[in-house]
């Protein structure tokens, strides 16, 4: 065996590696993640640059290897993805458009499985398609229960907010009627 396909023997189990850390490839079988690797490319984007936009339909799975990517989310802030994790899901199992843009916090470094090598390797077992949907659940109601603890938080904060300017209300009012007392 020449050195070159040991070096890309050792390559790929690394990758597997690394796809068995995210969730949605928990539990899988090593054959379906080295079929979804044949089909991946790498990609790399400075900071600052966009992986996708709002409402675009470019549904490829990415696997963040290196970096951080962010999108905002208005009021609830901004939404940081670290590495070793994946990216547009939800876009790639059922071709939604992208609910944001996403952009490079700084120099990144991603896997990039096209959608459609994505759905050919996941069609080739009812069993490994359950698994991904499964996992894929999983992972939206982490997110869910994670959106409900931050709605949580605003809620108090707003509450808050409104029981201060109801007081700072009151304090106006009578520092009002503390001048038209002396004029």
């Amino acid at each position: 065996m020449s050195i070159n396909l040991l070096a890309a023997k050792n390559r790929e189990q690394q990758l597997i590696g690394l796809l068995r850390k995210i969730s949605l490839f928990q539990r899988l079988n090593s054959r379906f993640l080295q079929g979804w690797l044949k089909g991946a490319k790498t990609r790399q984007l400075k900071e600052g640059e966009r992986l996708c936009g709002k409402g675009e339909t470019d549904t490829s799975l990415f696997i963040l290897l290196k970096g951080a990517l962010e999108r905002d989310e208005g009021m609830c802030g901004i939404r940081v993805w670290n590495p070793i994790t994946s990216v547009g899901e939800t876009e790639a199992l059922i071709g939604q458009p992208h609910s944001g843009t996403i952009i490079a916090r700084e120099a990144t470094l991603l896997l990039e499985i096209p959608r459609r090598h994505f759905l050919l390797v996941l069609i080739q077992d009812a069993g490994t398609c359950q698994r991904v949907c499964r996992n894929l659940i999983d992972m939206l109601s982490a997110q869910m229960v994670e959106a409900n603890t931050r709605n949580e938080a605003l809620n108090r904060r707003r509450t808050e907010i409104a029981e201060a300017v109801k007081h700072a209300e009151i304090e106006l009012n009578d520092l009002r009627m503390l001048q038209s007392l002396r004029a």
